[in-house]
Formats: C-alpha cells, sequence, structure tokens
C-alpha cells in the first residue's frame, strides 16, 4: 500500500500547517501586529463579493419575474373574459 506518512506538517485546504506541526503562530503579538494582519487578510473579501453579485442577481430575478407575473396575470384574466362572453 506504500510508506506510511505523518499527518502532522501536512497543509490542509487553506494552505496553513495542520494543529501538531509546531508551526504555530506566536500567542503574544502586539495590538499592531494583530490589526496589520487582519486588515492584510483578504479572504473574506472574496466571499463578500460573491454576496453581493449574488444579492444583485437575485434583485433582478426578483424584478423581472415581478413584471412578467403581472404581464401574465393581465393575460389570463383576458382569456377568462373571452370565455365568458
Amino acid at each position: 500500500m506504500g510508506a506510511h506518512r505523518r499527518a502532522e506538517g501536512l497543509p490542509h485546504a487553506a494552505g496553513r500547517h495542520s494543529a501538531g506541526s509546531g508551526a504555530a503562530r506566536p500567542a503574544h503579538r502586539s495590538a499592531r501586529a494583530r490589526l496589520n494582519a487582519f486588515l492584510a487578510d483578504e479572504r473574506a473579501a472574496t466571499s463578500i463579493e460573491y454576496a453581493l453579485i449574488a444579492s444583485i442577481v437575485s434583485i433582478a430575478i426578483v424584478t423581472a419575474v415581478t413584471s412578467i407575473g403581472g404581464t401574465l396575470t393581465g393575460w389570463a384574466w383576458d382569456v377568462v373574459a373571452g370565455f365568458n362572453q
């Protein structure tokens, strides 16, 4: 089956090392260093951009369906009125 590989030190999907790898960040960092790290982290920016795009697309879909629904309702009532004559 092949040689056994230790899981320690192998990166996971986000590219960070596993918990037991000894590559952990220092526990004590200055507030300025933590703030700079937070501001430099762009991982959440992509999620926010996708959320904004999804919300704009959903608003466009709701607007289109609402206007088409009103048109179809009027058309359906015209058909009903034609049968009632």
